[in-house]
Protein backbone atom coordinates (compact mmCIF):
# COMPACT_ATOMS: atom_id res chain seq x y z
CA UNK A 1 0.00 0.00 0.00
CA UNK A 2 1.35 3.37 -1.02
CA UNK A 3 1.27 5.90 1.80
CA UNK A 4 0.37 9.54 1.33
CA UNK A 5 2.67 11.70 3.50
CA UNK A 6 -0.12 14.30 3.85
CA UNK A 7 -2.39 11.72 5.48
CA UNK A 8 0.41 10.55 7.77
CA UNK A 9 1.07 14.17 8.79
CA UNK A 10 -2.62 14.75 9.56
CA UNK A 11 -2.67 11.61 11.73
CA UNK A 12 0.33 12.90 13.68
CA UNK A 13 -1.25 16.37 13.99
CA UNK A 14 -4.60 15.09 15.27
CA UNK A 15 -2.93 12.37 17.35
CA UNK A 16 -0.90 14.97 19.23
CA UNK A 17 -3.90 17.30 19.53
CA UNK A 18 -6.44 14.73 20.76
CA UNK A 19 -4.46 11.69 21.92
CA UNK A 20 -7.41 9.56 20.88
CA UNK A 21 -7.09 7.06 18.02
CA UNK A 22 -10.80 7.14 17.09
CA UNK A 23 -10.91 10.93 16.93
CA UNK A 24 -7.60 10.97 15.05
CA UNK A 25 -8.64 8.53 12.32
CA UNK A 26 -12.05 10.15 11.89
CA UNK A 27 -10.79 13.74 11.84
CA UNK A 28 -7.98 12.90 9.41
CA UNK A 29 -10.40 11.36 6.92
CA UNK A 30 -13.06 14.02 7.51
CA UNK A 31 -10.59 16.81 6.83
CA UNK A 32 -8.83 15.11 3.90
CA UNK A 33 -12.10 14.33 2.10
CA UNK A 34 -13.98 17.40 3.38
CA UNK A 35 -16.81 15.20 4.69
CA UNK A 36 -19.74 17.31 5.87
CA UNK A 37 -20.59 16.94 9.54
CA UNK A 38 -20.90 18.79 12.82
CA UNK A 39 -17.25 18.24 13.78
CA UNK A 40 -17.49 19.29 17.47
CA UNK A 41 -20.42 16.93 18.05
CA UNK A 42 -18.63 14.06 16.31
CA UNK A 43 -15.44 14.68 18.30
CA UNK A 44 -17.42 14.47 21.54
CA UNK A 45 -19.35 11.38 20.41
CA UNK A 46 -16.18 9.55 19.34
CA UNK A 47 -14.38 10.23 22.63
CA UNK A 48 -15.17 6.85 24.29
CA UNK A 49 -14.35 4.69 21.25
CA UNK A 50 -10.65 3.82 21.72
CA UNK A 51 -10.78 0.11 22.43
CA UNK A 52 -14.54 0.59 23.01
CA UNK A 53 -14.26 2.25 26.40
CA UNK A 54 -10.72 0.94 26.92
CA UNK A 55 -11.97 -2.65 27.15
CA UNK A 56 -9.56 -3.90 24.48
CA UNK A 57 -12.36 -4.36 21.97
CA UNK A 58 -12.59 -2.62 18.57
CA UNK A 59 -9.57 -0.43 17.82
CA UNK A 60 -10.38 3.29 17.79
CA UNK A 61 -8.54 3.65 14.50
CA UNK A 62 -11.07 1.22 13.06
CA UNK A 63 -14.07 2.90 14.72
CA UNK A 64 -13.12 6.37 13.49
CA UNK A 65 -12.41 5.15 9.96
CA UNK A 66 -15.75 3.32 9.83
CA UNK A 67 -17.57 6.47 10.92
CA UNK A 68 -15.89 8.39 8.10
CA UNK A 69 -16.85 5.64 5.64
CA UNK A 70 -20.43 5.87 6.90
CA UNK A 71 -20.52 9.63 6.39
CA UNK A 72 -19.20 9.26 2.85
CA UNK A 73 -21.01 6.15 1.66
CA UNK A 74 -23.98 5.78 3.99
CA UNK A 75 -27.52 7.02 3.72
CA UNK A 76 -29.97 8.66 6.11
CA UNK A 77 -32.86 7.27 4.06
CA UNK A 78 -34.00 3.94 5.55
CA UNK A 79 -35.64 3.06 2.23
CA UNK A 80 -32.34 3.31 0.33
CA UNK A 81 -31.31 -0.32 0.79
CA UNK A 82 -28.95 -0.18 -2.19
CA UNK A 83 -26.85 2.61 -0.67
CA UNK A 84 -26.91 0.90 2.73
CA UNK A 85 -25.62 -2.29 1.12
CA UNK A 86 -22.90 -0.34 -0.67
CA UNK A 87 -21.83 1.21 2.65
CA UNK A 88 -21.83 -2.18 4.38
CA UNK A 89 -19.68 -3.61 1.59
CA UNK A 90 -17.19 -0.74 1.95
CA UNK A 91 -17.04 -1.26 5.72
CA UNK A 92 -16.55 -5.01 5.25
CA UNK A 93 -13.77 -4.40 2.73
CA UNK A 94 -12.07 -2.05 5.19
CA UNK A 95 -12.31 -4.51 8.10
CA UNK A 96 -10.99 -7.41 6.01
CA UNK A 97 -8.03 -5.34 4.77
CA UNK A 98 -7.27 -4.03 8.27
CA UNK A 99 -7.46 -7.53 9.76
CA UNK A 100 -5.12 -8.80 7.04
CA UNK A 101 -2.61 -6.15 8.12
CA UNK A 102 -2.89 -6.56 11.91
CA UNK A 103 -4.53 -9.94 12.51
CA UNK A 104 -7.54 -8.43 14.27
CA UNK A 105 -9.66 -5.30 14.62
CA UNK A 106 -9.49 -5.53 18.43
CA UNK A 107 -7.32 -3.01 20.27
CA UNK A 108 -5.99 -5.51 22.81
CA UNK A 109 -4.89 -7.97 20.12
CA UNK A 110 -3.23 -5.20 18.10
CA UNK A 111 -1.40 -3.78 21.12
CA UNK A 112 -0.19 -7.26 22.03
CA UNK A 113 1.04 -7.79 18.47
CA UNK A 114 2.78 -4.40 18.31
CA UNK A 115 4.12 -4.22 21.87
CA UNK A 116 4.60 -7.89 22.68
CA UNK A 117 2.22 -7.63 25.62
CA UNK A 118 -1.42 -6.82 26.30
CA UNK A 119 -2.03 -3.71 28.39
CA UNK A 120 -5.20 -2.69 30.22
CA UNK A 121 -5.29 0.97 29.24
CA UNK A 122 -8.01 1.68 31.83
CA UNK A 123 -5.41 0.91 34.51
CA UNK A 124 -3.13 3.95 35.05
CA UNK A 125 -0.08 1.81 35.83
CA UNK A 126 -0.51 -0.35 32.73
CA UNK A 127 -1.25 2.75 30.62
CA UNK A 128 2.08 4.18 31.80
CA UNK A 129 3.87 0.91 30.97
CA UNK A 130 2.23 0.94 27.53
CA UNK A 131 3.53 4.46 26.90
CA UNK A 132 7.01 3.51 28.14
CA UNK A 133 6.98 0.48 25.78
CA UNK A 134 6.48 2.86 22.83
CA UNK A 135 2.83 1.91 22.49
CA UNK A 136 1.67 5.39 21.59
CA UNK A 137 3.93 5.62 18.54
CA UNK A 138 3.19 2.03 17.56
CA UNK A 139 -0.54 2.75 17.69
CA UNK A 140 0.02 5.94 15.69
CA UNK A 141 1.32 3.69 12.90
CA UNK A 142 -1.78 1.50 13.26
CA UNK A 143 -4.00 4.58 12.90
CA UNK A 144 -1.99 5.74 9.88
CA UNK A 145 -2.51 2.34 8.25
CA UNK A 146 -6.24 2.41 9.06
CA UNK A 147 -6.51 5.87 7.50
CA UNK A 148 -4.69 4.78 4.34
CA UNK A 149 -6.86 1.68 3.93
CA UNK A 150 -10.03 3.74 4.45
CA UNK A 151 -8.78 6.52 2.15
CA UNK A 152 -8.36 4.07 -0.72
CA UNK A 153 -11.95 2.93 -0.29
CA UNK A 154 -13.24 6.48 0.16
CA UNK A 155 -11.50 7.69 -2.98
CA UNK A 156 -13.21 4.98 -4.96
CA UNK A 157 -16.61 5.51 -3.29
CA UNK A 158 -16.54 9.28 -3.68
CA UNK A 159 -15.65 9.09 -7.36
CA UNK A 160 -18.36 6.48 -7.94
CA UNK A 161 -15.94 3.88 -9.27
CA UNK A 162 -15.97 0.31 -8.10
CA UNK A 163 -12.71 -1.08 -9.49
CA UNK A 164 -12.11 -3.71 -6.80
CA UNK A 165 -15.20 -5.82 -7.39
Amino acid sequence: MERDPKLDALVVQFGKQYGNCAQTSFLTLQKHFNLPCDVPSFVRAINPLPGIGQTGKTCGGVSGALLALGLAAGTADPANKQQSAKCHAAAHEFCVAFTKEFGSTDCGDIIERCCGKRFDLSNPLEAKQYAEAGGIMKCMNVVQTAVHVAAGILERELTGRNDSK
